[in-house]
């Protein structure tokens, strides 16, 4: 291997960087921090809406199911004495 530097240790004052590279290195610098904190993502917004939503409907859904086979009452056999009241 070869003992060349390629640009991976951090820019100290001994790096051999001029002064217009160093203001351009600072500016570059200041611009990504500038976009980082600007950073908005729809995208965990609309996630978190989206499953406030599909948890309304499956409350609802279990709802229904439950209003369904265990609200209406079941037929019941006759009771006795009723038989041949008809």
């Amino acid at each position: 291997m070869s003992d060349v530097d390629h640009g991976t240790a951090p820019a100290s004052a001994g790096s051999g960087l001029g002064p217009d590279e160093r203001a351009e290195l600072e500016r570059l610098r200041a611009e990504r921090a500038r976009r980082k904190r600007r950073y908005f993502s729809w995208r965990p917004t609309v996630a978190t809406i989206l499953v406030v939503i599909a948890l309304r409907i499956s409350a609802v859904a279990l709802a229904a199911l439950i209003f369904v086979f265990w609200g209406q009452p079941t037929a019941s056999p006759a009771q006795p004495g009723m038989a041949g009241s008809l």
